[in-house]
This record gives structure tokens, sequence and C-alpha cells, in this order.
């Protein structure tokens, strides 16, 4: 069985601030970090600490060789990443000093994928496979219906949520991984049990995972509603710890990891995450996360 992470490759700027900048203000960086991004990358990268064979698909710029260079240093199957005429996506991250971040992404290469790079990909996998995706890159329609009509398993973590995300086929995934803010935009809920059990109604094909930040998550299993709570750390950068644990569930998944033992672990490994700086670099082993 194969798992590819067809989704975003960037380059992360990020800013060390006391506090946001906010309108008409210039204010100073206390430091300025280059990493490796892109929620695919970020995933595939967790995925591939869990022990899975993980594919990275998508598209970068000239300006992005550093990235297969991680492709490379992280162990990832980079053979279905292209390099195009166009800038690679980027992300500026301002973090503060209470940890939080707010981001803002530049789409470039991630948004140039053809329908015929997209089959060239799909065609690599079999029915079973894994197909991991976000909404970082263009086209999520198109590879939704292409996965299902070749019964491929469909991992989606519905991030970052926009209109055209709000009108996607997502009945078509097998498993939803989101937050609170996606899934209140998702149900019109806001209780966290209403927002999951909305989702379940909606989606009653899809098997939905709520991430509920410090509350822990919210999932079903044997047809019981479960909560995992969540690891206490103190948090240093909180960029990537979604995609740590959406890599994790998703890694663990594929090693045959009951639902319990992958949220469980999952949660863990997010948790450790944001006690370090970066995105994919923050993201532990496994023997971190089960030691």
């Amino acid at each position: 069985m194969k798992i590819c992470c067809f989704g975003s490759l960037n380059l992360d700027m990020v800013f060390t601030v006391e506090n946001f900048v906010k309108p008409k203000e210039t204010i100073q960086s206390k430091n300025l970090s280059i990493f490796s991004g892109g929620k695919g990358l970020n995933q595939a990268i967790a995925i591939n600490k869990t022990g899975a064979d993980v594919v990275m698909a998508g598209s970068i710029g000239q300006d992005g060789k550093m990235l297969l260079d991680v492709c490379d240093k992280n162990g990832l199957d980079r053979s279905k990443v292209r390099v195009i005429e166009s800038g690679t996506g980027m992300a500026v991250i301002q973090v503060n000093g209470q940890g939080e971040n707010c981001i803002i992404l530049y789409d470039g290469a991630n948004k140039k994928n053809e329908t015929v790079y997209i089959d060239q990909v799909l065609n690599s996998l079999e029915k079973g496979d894994f197909l991991v995706l976000q909404n970082e890159i263009n086209d999520l329609d198109y590879l939704l219906h292409a996965a299902k009509s070749r019964e491929i398993k469909i991992f989606l973590n519905p991030s970052p949520i926009d209109e055209a995300l709000q009108k996607a086929p997502l009945h078509l995934c097998d498993f939803m991984i989101l937050n609170e803010v996606e899934g209140e935009i998702l149900s019109q809920e806001e209780d966290h049990e209403e927002i999951f059990k909305s989702l379940q109604k909606r989606f009653p094909n899809t098997v939905i995972i709520l991430t509920v930040g410090e509350n822990g998550v919210i999932y079903q299993e044997e047809g019981q509603l479960r909560h995992q709570e969540a690891f206490r750390v103190k948090a240093v950068d909180t960029t990537g710890a979604g995609d740590a644990f959406t890599g994790y569930f998703i890694g663990l998944q594929s090693k045959g990891y009951n639902m319990h033992d992958s949220i469980e672990l999952a949660a863990k490994a997010a948790a450790i995450s944001v006690t370090r700086k970066g995105a994919s670099e923050s993201i532990p082993s496994i023997d971190e996360v089960v030691g």
C-alpha cells in the first residue's frame, strides 16, 4: 500500500515578535528564520516520522530547490514533485511571545497543477492506497472525484477553509481531519459535540476527527463518541501542530494502529511539536512519541 501526499510545498519566513503587527505600525522582529513548510510537505514528513513510506507530490519553482533537499533529508519519495516556471509558494509567519502565530500565504506554484499532472500522480496509485489532501493547492474538486473513481482512500484536512472548499464534494472523503474553526464553518454550530454530530450527519460515510485545541480531540470509535484529552505543554511555536497531528494519525492508521492509539499518539506528537520552533522541523520522531 502506498501513501501519497499531494499538497503544498512552501518556504516559510518566520518572524519572532513580541506582539503581532497592527495596521499602520512598523515593528522590529527579534529573529528571522527560513524553514521548509506547506501543509502538504509538513504532513508528509509527519507521516514519514511514524515509519511509514510516503510519496510527496506537488509543484515548486526554481527558487524552491531547498525543498527537494528537505524531502531527501526526511526520506520522502519526491519523484512526483515538479519544478516549474513559477515562484515557489511562500508563507510569512509572525510568532508572538505567547507562541501564537498569524500567517500570510502566497500560493505560487502550489496553484499551478494541471489535470494531466494530477492524473499522472493518481495513475501511480492503486485501489486502497492512501491519498492525503489539504486546501493549499488547486483543483481539489478534480482530485477528489478522480481519486474516488480509482477507489483510492482519501484523507482530507480541509485547511485553510474558504468558500470554494465549502462547495467541494467533501462527501467523497473517507476521513476528514479538521479543527474547531473549520468545523464551525462547515456545521454552523459552536458547541464542540454539536459540531461533531452535525458533520457526522452531513457526511455519514466519512470518518470525522475534530481537533479542539487545548480541549483535545473528538472522534467516534465502535459507535461511541470519544474524547482524547490534550497533553499539557508550554507552547513555543504552534506553527504546524495540526499538520503533525494529521500526519501522525494517517501514518499510524496505515501501520494498522486502532483509532484510539492513533489519536492518542497523534495528539502527543502535536504537543511535542509546539515546544519547538518551526513547522516540519518541530515534528518528533516515533521513538520520542512512543518512548
